[in-house]
């Protein structure tokens, strides 16, 4: 299962059902381009991943407080849960959801 990019027009029906990890990055972000491999492993594994380009979709990011980069979110049947913020491992990501 790839990792979707989203953006500010389609990002609420991509978080609405079930639940999906959000990404939150820069392209200029080191750790960012670090976590893209866990994200791409969680999602072969069968885990709803998405990731926002949060400079290019500043509204989104003022709308969930996004401050640092990575911040990952983790959203339920469109709602958000809770967050990591910096690279972080696979298994928290896990736990997230």
């Amino acid at each position: 299962m790839p990792i979707h990019e989203v953006t500010e027009h389609d990002f609420a029906s991509q978080v609405e059902k079930g639940a999906v990890l959000v990404d939150f990055s820069a392209q200029w972000c080191s750790p960012c381009r670090a976590l893209l491999p866990i994200l791409r492993s969680l999602a072969e594994e069968g885990v709803e991943v998405r990731t926002v380009d949060a400079e290019l979709n500043r509204t989104l990011a003022e709308r969930y407080g996004i401050r640092s980069f990575p911040t990952v979110i983790a959203f339920k049947d469109g709602q958000p849960g809770r967050r990591l913020i910096g690279l972080t491992t696979k298994e928290k990501l896990r736990a997230l959801l």
